[in-house]
């Protein structure tokens, strides 16, 4: 065998075997829990439902007279709320439907598949919510 091609193919089977090793830990993982989640991801639907349930009691003054202020504090709070929403739809897509290793390796490959949707979404709430932390701040001072 070329030893290029050799090469190749060990690349591949390590490639391989990585990619089993991580669907088997995360079937592990969602099988073990009660939520049918691994545990990042039952953290992070936890912290998301919190600050959804904040910037919901964000409500500042409907219909009354807001300056500057307000008025981006109510926008960021409606942007982590929109966010919030995208992400839970995103961890309630990856869910073990059931307590079976069947359902226990499907939400574990849909969690892979989603992976980078979801960090990009997780990113990007993270950022809403630094900026609604120092958008409080300020109003608090």
């Amino acid at each position: 065998m070329d030893p290029l091609a050799a090469l190749g193919l060990a690349s591949a089977v390590v490639q391989f075997v990585d990619f089993s090793f991580k669907l088997v830990k995360g079937t592990a993982e969602i099988y073990d829990s009660a939520a049918g989640v691994t545990p990042h991801d039952a953290n992070l639907e936890f912290v998301t439902r919190k600050l959804q349930e904040l910037t919901f009691n964000l409500e500042v003054g409907v219909g009354l007279p807001q300056n500057t202020d307000q008025s981006r504090l109510r926008a960021l709070a409606e942007e982590c709320q929109s966010l919030s929403t995208k992400i839970l739809a995103l961890l309630a897509k990856t869910k073990a439907k059931d307590r079976s290793l069947r359902a226990s390796a499907g939400a574990a490959i849909r969690t892979w598949r989603y992976k980078e949707e979801k960090k990009e979404i997780e990113t990007r709430l993270e950022r809403c919510q630094s900026k609604l932390a120092v958008q409080l701040n300020y109003l608090m001072r």
